[in-house]
């Protein structure tokens, strides 16, 4: 992971994954709102204390991101494949989205976690879109929005926002309490 990421760090970005369908170009926010993961299909669910949702490409979320799962016991690293049995599509979604089978990926995901009360899993952060995240500190409902990063930022030259474009998720064991992950 950490050879492909400087390498990756070291070459210009640009776009290899499948262009996003037209469907999901054009939804509106209603719309992708009632794209809904279900919480009952969370990764790591009943596994361990994380869990694990992902959202749907559409609306201003149009670039993949590449997600995988490491599980250090096993030694392997499997990429998580968009499947639309994870999501309930509900009015107003466009008819034609029930017979989209094929999407080229995740908009990104968020990480559930029983941290103010052990009874409920607090969405702890959230990647989607861009390089923002947010994080969600003890004691706190909504948590702090940042960048991952940002370079030139009040300069002359134009500011950039460089993109997560990747994600390796590592498999927590059933008492764990940090995840760990990288980008």
């Amino acid at each position: 992971m950490q050879t492909l990421a400087e390498s990756l760090s070291k070459t210009p970005y640009r776009q290899v994954s499948d262009p996003t369908p037209q469907v999901l170009d054009n939804l509106n926010y209603e719309q992708y709102r009632a794209i809904r993961y279900r919480p009952e299909k969370a990764i790591w669910k009943g596994q361990s204390p994380f869990e694990i949702q992902l959202f749907h490409l559409g609306f201003l979320y149009k670039t993949p991101v590449k997600l995988y799962v490491f599980d250090r016991t096993a030694r392997e690293l499997q990429p998580l494949v968009f499947e639309k049995n994870l999501f309930q599509y509900d009015t107003p979604v466009p008819p034609e989205l029930n017979d989209l089978d094929s999407v080229p990926g995740y908009a990104g995901f968020r990480i559930h976690y029983p941290l103010n009360n052990p009874e409920i899993a607090d969405e702890i952060a959230v990647f989607l879109g861009a390089s923002y995240f947010r994080l969600l500190g003890p004691g706190h409902a909504h948590g702090l929005s940042s960048r991952g990063l940002a370079i030139n930022t009040a300069m002359e030259k134009p500011e950039e926002f460089p993109v997560f474009t990747q994600f390796w998720l590592v498999k927590p064991t059933e008492t764990e309490n940090t995840l760990d992950f990288f980008a």
